[in-house]
């Protein structure tokens, strides 16, 4: 279920978006195997549209997150230990500074 919500500065959703990598080779493989890594490939993503930028800031993982909030609301820079951010909290932090 996509997420969405807006405010003065952002607006923000959450899509499903496919590694298309990943789904290549899931699908070049075939077989029973080959569902199961086509449908690792599709991960939720948060993607923000700045209004006064008029840009798009995709949050492919943690580092792409920390890097658009880090001079917005430090204290919600994420600790990285994986690729992926928790997007509990990214959706917490990008509403803070709607």
């Amino acid at each position: 279920m996509p997420v969405l919500f807006g405010g003065e500065n952002y607006l923000y959703i959450e899509l499903e978006l496919a590694n298309s990598w990943k789904q290549g080779l899931g699908y070049g493989l075939g077989g029973v195997g080959c569902a199961a890594i086509v449908q690792s490939a599709i991960k939720g993503k948060g993607i923000v549209w700045d209004f006064k930028a008029q840009e798009f800031n995709f949050f492919r993982n943690c580092k792409d997150f920390n890097e658009f909030i880090a001079d917005k609301y430090p204290e919600g820079v994420q600790d990285c230990e994986g690729h992926q951010s928790d997007m509990l909290k990214v959706r917490e932090t990008v509403e803070k500074v709607m």
